[in-house]
């Protein structure tokens, strides 16, 4: 599983650079029409907006492979015996939230899909087959969060470090004279 996950995640990397690479082409060519030519091209908005949805989904499943998620420490520091249960409620939130994303989304897109629901400023384009990323991205965060959930359960999940974390590791301990 660890190997689907790694080629998983090369693809999303591969991706997700071609999305970001593709969005900082389309402002640039979107700038230079309008304030150097003096005419706006109407669908590089509308293509920054599909761009912007996948970026945030394939984000968010990287983010869930790296552990970089928002964690509320807190309860963790409060309760360091009930660390490990604390991370089981947390993998099993993201799961259940991820997969019910993954439903909901869907259920959006197979609706547009559907009813031929097109662009607004892009006449040829049926907005809901670009929007497939969204469910595929969420259907992913909740293999990804899955798989850690059964680590953790298992005992074999690695901790999740944060750049403090790094950083402290990096510093020379100072003793006190």
């Amino acid at each position: 599983m660890n190997d689907l996950i790694a080629r998983l995640e090369k693809v999303e990397r591969m991706v997700l650079s071609a999305l970001i690479a593709s969005s900082i082409v389309m402002s640039v060519v979107g700038v230079f029409y309008r304030y150097v030519l003096g005419h706006s091209l109407a669908y590089v908005e509308e293509f920054a907006g599909l761009i912007m949805a996948a970026v945030i989904v394939l984000g968010s499943s990287l983010a869930i492979t790296s552990k970089e998620h928002i964690r509320v420490e807190l309860m963790m520091q409060v309760f360091p015996s009930l660390k490990r249960y604390l991370n089981i409620l947390a993998w099993l939130t993201v799961m259940l939230v991820s997969a019910a994303m993954t439903w909901l989304t869907f259920l959006f897109v197979a609706k547009l899909i559907a009813n031929r629901q097109i662009a607004a400023s892009v006449e040829w384009l049926q907005v809901g087959w670009p929007l497939i990323i969204v469910p595929v991205g969420y259907a992913i965060c909740c293999l990804k969060a899955a798989w850690i959930l059964f680590l953790e359960v298992a005992g074999k999940a690695a901790p999740p470090k944060s750049e403090l974390d790094d950083l402290l590791s990096q510093q020379p301990s100072q003793v006190a004279p």
